[in-house]
């Protein structure tokens, strides 16, 4: 429970600086920073062997979510006009919820299967390659 305390905290502390920076920089550049950092937050908890490894992870897991929580909305605003907004924010939290399920059901099965370090190297393989996507993006 205190690692998810601390994955609050992290969370928090970053969110506000992280829209900032994406203010700055192109949204899509901060956002896959987040994929690439949830890839590696995947790779960590795959080879984790301790609770401080557990708890180092739990840091960059916020520091993901600090990255690309709010950012993901902004770039949604960035991509359509103000008229279609409020549509635009509902199909992507529909698009998003959709997708958890399916997402849920797979790594459910890759743990209960495969393994635990399945399911985090498939959370790796993704953020990559949707990080990767992203700056593809023109």
């Amino acid at each position: 429970i205190y690692y998810y305390v601390l994955f609050n905290v992290v969370y928090a502390l970053l969110a506000m600086p992280f829209g900032q920076l994406s203010d700055k920089y192109p949204r899509k550049y901060v956002i896959s920073a987040g994929y690439f950092i949830f890839g590696i937050t995947c790779l960590g908890f795959a080879f984790a062997t301790s609770k401080l490894h557990a708890l180092l992870f739990f840091i960059f897991y916020g520091i993901f979510s600090a990255l690309i929580e709010g950012n993901q909305r902004a770039f949604v605003a960035d991509l359509v006009s103000e008229r279609v907004r409020g549509t635009a924010y509902g199909m992507f939290n529909t698009v998003v919820g959709i997708a958890t399920l399916p997402a849920s059901i797979l790594a459910g099965t890759l743990w209960q299967y495969v393994g635990v370090k399945a399911t985090f190297l498939y959370g790796f393989v993704l953020a990559f390659l949707s990080g990767m996507l992203l700056l593809s993006l023109k």
